[in-house]
């Protein structure tokens, strides 16, 4: 999928509507991870995905661009806490305003399920 704002449109909130809709749609489906080419010579895009909507800069991938100098871009991402492990956290953030239930022995959090958390 490729999003753009012509130059005579851009400041005027589209992008950021589409990408918007975009990140909505991703999380309505528990959708886990949004990745993302840009241009190294593109700061306006870069800081549009991770100042205004937390995209994280990753690695630089060299040659990727075809018929732009230089052909190098970016990969940003955006991860997404799935609904039901976002659930839980909020669970055990209740039990630890209670009085600290759901501890373990070394007063670390339990994670009472099986799914592996996600590293940020």
């Amino acid at each position: 999928m490729t999003l753009a704002v012509y130059a005579p449109y851009r400041g005027r909130g589209i992008g950021s509507q589409l990408l918007r809709s975009v990140l909505d749609h991703a999380e309505e489906r528990d959708v886990r991870e949004i990745t993302l080419h840009v241009h190294v010579s593109n700061q306006d895009a870069i800081l549009f995905y991770t100042e205004r909507f937390g995209f994280e800069r990753g690695e630089l991938l060299k040659n990727y661009y075809r018929r732009l100098n230089p052909p190098h871009c970016y990969l940003l991402s955006k991860h997404f806490t799935p609904a039901a492990q976002s659930a839980n956290d909020h669970e055990q953030e209740d039990r630890k305003a209670e009085g600290g239930k759901g501890r373990n022995e070394e007063g670390k959090g339990t994670n009472e399920t099986s799914e592996k958390p996600e590293e940020k």
